[in-house]
């Protein structure tokens, strides 16, 4: 036994004696060669090593390689592929008999890889077709590290570099002082890899440890960890990776940036929407899942800039597309700036100042489902539950109640004077170009509308904006004690801003109504009124000289503040004599009316009316005129009439005309009307009256005022003639002037 035992000592003594001397016995040119030309042909590119080579295999497997270059393939350039100064590799050589692989030293010191891929597609780090055949899976159960070990000394990469040029897209990065040491006791035990380097400019640390690799390869699961520290974006991540066929994380996470955009033009992204409203952003949750289908629970997102304050806490899904779901919060203080930083301009004005946001949020990259949500738009705060497309153009839809809903400001954001100032509509230009930011599909229900002088009470508003093109469909509405129906259009898609409006509204304040639409409140009363109207125009003063349309009214047991139209009639005959106003024009008087209603059409900014018809119990009177819109003017004649004829001037008051400016209205007697009625008429014996009555001079001095003609003896027969034939309606009123007269 002694002497078997001794002859197997001898015999290893010798094999161990032969493989320490085989490097020696062996020239080193030879295997130089032989190892040049096996990686040149595995490679498919020259491989030479021009430092010098060591090899031994006792008390382990050792080589060692200086200079070494790896050629690039045809047509890449004259710079090598890779090149590294030293190369040390040793494997301890006795655990291999045990199937366990403990890599004793493995470094690289300097190595240079250029990797380049050229404009046709062609990349120099492709070295081949050939897909190499998996390895045969002898563990048991087909997966897992089985009796495999293996453990890992001293395995570093010295001051490494790497540059990637690709010149179809002109992307450039470089990987420069890299050193990366990996240490590993067992296979059982923590894999660690510590790095640091500069990518790009940017210095940056990263730390690794596999708490236990084979637990991995077995299917089992074990604790892992990441940290990253860079000047731009810093993590850290620790959980558990179960291995198997499928691998599944479960990890924490913690990241945080301290500037999107500054990470944004690291990464070569450019054109980022709000680019300038970018901030400071951190994520931290639980990430779970397989790699392909990733849960994050506990979710807790921030982004913080002076613009744009935004934070998420909920749940997300990553697997074919992201899908969300929790409490979100938005605060834009300054909506102006942050349109600008999107290459957007909102009007000047006390508009478009604060958007803010927050309820529940779910939905994915391009869809967003808000319910229980709070949105406050500068002074309004609404209500209720929307939904937001970002696929193309943003698009809201949704159902919301708010309070008081003021307009105003927007309208004179976009151009429109405020209501105080005076000398037209002004020349500012009108800006309906934010109506092209955004589509939208909402339902409203206000408290209140209010538009400058325009008191709207509760309302359901349902507003479509598409393309630019604003429809506002007021449902429900109550305005000025009244109830009906109203559409608002506001067109932004031409070169020329266009508006509209079509209202159908019973029980309605005229006095309220006319104050509000006209800055004239002297007529008093309820009832209908209709309007169909559209303008444009480049300035508020050009949309309201453009209007055209139609529109009727019909108002009842109301009053005509400023004239006392039955007290006119009566005191007509001193009126004319006078040639003044009488008590019954004055801003203390007024007519009653028990009906006033008439049509009218719009053209030009102008609304005409020919049968404005007024009922009251001892009057009816009939008018005609205009409103000036665009020119903020009007002029209308007012004709009453005795409804019995029992008192006036035949029956007839003297005419009242109500023109001026809408600051500046005057009521007067209607001299142009008698000087045209009396001229077809009477002629010289009106003016012969006149003076009869009046006496003398006074009398001819108001005939020569009403400028009637002198007569002739051949008029006075002619209309002595006229006398016998029959007359008509307005001869017979004529008539009654006269004898009056």
């Amino acid at each position: 036994m002694k002497r078997i035992f001794y002859i197997g000592a001898a015999a290893l003594l010798v094999v161990l004696i032969g493989l320490a001397s085989a490097p020696f016995l062996v020239p080193a040119s030879l295997y130089k060669e032989r190892i040049e030309t096996a990686a040149s042909d595995a490679l498919g590119r020259k491989v030479t090593l021009t430092g010098e080579m060591k090899l031994s295999l006792i008390p382990r497997i050792e080589a060692r390689a200086g200079a070494t270059v790896i050629e690039n393939p045809e047509g890449f350039g004259d710079a090598p592929f890779a090149s590294m100064t030293e190369l040390r590799a040793a494997v301890k050589l006795l655990p291999l008999l045990s199937s366990r692989v403990e890599i004793d030293e493995f470094v690289l010191v300097d190595p240079k890889i250029n990797l380049i891929r050229l404009e046709n597609g062609d990349a120099n780090w492709e070295f081949g077709s050939e897909e190499a055949p998996a390895p045969e899976d002898t563990s048991e159960g087909g997966q897992g590290g089985g009796d495999f070990a293996a453990i890992l000394g001293d395995v570093r990469l010295v001051n490494g570099e790497i540059t990637y040029n690709d010149y179809t897209t002109g992307a450039s990065h470089a990987l420069e002082s890299l050193d990366v040491r990996v240490k590993m006791d067992a296979l059982d035990k923590p894999l660690s890899i510590n790095g640091d380097g500069v990518l790009d400019g940017l210095d940056f640390e990263l730390s690794t440890r596999v708490d236990d690799t084979k637990a991995i390869l077995d299917g089992e699961t074990s604790p892992v960890s990441l940290d990253l520290e860079t000047d731009l974006v810093s993590g850290e991540v620790e959980g558990e990776i179960t291995g198997g066929d499928t691998i599944n994380l479960d990890l924490s996470a913690n990241v945080s940036m301290p500037s999107v955009l500054d990470a944004a033009a690291f990464f070569g992204v450019s054109d980022l929407p709000a680019a300038t409203a970018l901030g400071e952003v951190s994520l931290e949750g639980r990430i779970v899942g397989a790699p392909g289908d990733l849960s994050i629970e506990d979710l807790v997102f921030t982004h913080a800039s002076d613009l744009l304050t935004t934070s998420f806490n909920g749940g997300a899904r990553i697997a074919d597309t992201l899908s969300f779901s929790g409490r979100v919060d938005l605060d834009a203080p300054d909506l102006k700036a942050l349109a600008a930083s999107a290459d957007a301009e909102l009007p000047e004005g006390d508009a478009y100042r604060r958007f803010a946001f927050s309820g529940d949020a779910s939905g994915g990259a391009t869809n967003i489902s808000l319910t229980n949500a709070t949105l406050t738009f500068d002074d309004i705060v609404a209500e209720g539950s929307a939904n937001l497309s970002l696929a193309g153009t943003p698009k809201i839809t949704g159902k919301l109640s708010t309070g008081m809903l003021d307009a105003t400001p927007y309208a004179a954001a976009s151009g429109a004077e405020p209501e105080e100032t005076s000398g037209g509509w002004g020349d500012a230009a009108l800006d309906l170009s934010p109506l092209k930011l955004a589509d939208a599909d909402l339902e409203i229900a206000a408290d209140a509308l209010k538009f400058q002088n325009w008191d709207i009470g509760q309302t359901v508003l349902l507003i479509t904006l598409k393309d630019g093109r604003l429809v506002a469909d007021l449902k429900r509405t109550s305005l000025y004690g009244g109830a009906g129906v109203a559409t608002i259009t506001a067109d932004g898609r031409g070169a020329t801003p266009a508006v509209g409006l079509q209202a159908e509204l019973q029980g309605l304040d005229i006095q309220s109504f006319l104050g509000a639409a006209a800055n004239f409140d002297r007529i008093e009363g309820g009832g209908a009124f209709q309007i169909n109207l559209a303008g444009e125009g480049a300035t508020l003063d050009a949309l309201m000289g453009s209007l055209a349309g139609a529109g009727s009214f019909d108002f009842a047991d109301g009053a005509i503040r400023g004239v006392n139209l039955a007290q006119l009639v009566r005191s007509a005959e001193d009126a004319l004599s006078a040639g003044t106003l009488p008590a019954a024009l004055s801003d203390e008087a007024e007519t009653d009316f028990t009906d006033l209603k008439g049509n009218f059409t719009i053209a030009n900014g102008v609304a005409t009316t020919a049968d404005l018809a007024m009922l009251s119990p001892f009057l009816n009177v009939q008018g005609d005129g205009v409103l000036d819109v665009g020119g903020q003017s009007l002029d209308f004649s007012l004709f009453p009439e005795s409804t019995d004829g029992s008192f006036g001037i035949g029956g007839y008051g003297v005419p009242v005309k109500v023109a001026g400016s809408w600051n500046n209205v005057q009521a007067s007697l209607d001299f142009d009307w008698l000087t045209s009625r009396a001229t077809q008429v009477v002629g010289d014996q009106i003016k012969g009256e006149i003076a009869k009555e009046l006496g003398g001079s006074l009398g001819g001095a108001l005939g020569g005022a009403l400028g009637l003609p002198q007569s002739s003896e051949t008029d006075a027969e002619s209309a002595a003639v006229a006398d016998d034939e029959p007359k008509s309606a307005e001869e017979q009123t004529e008539d009654r002037l006269r004898n009056a007269l």
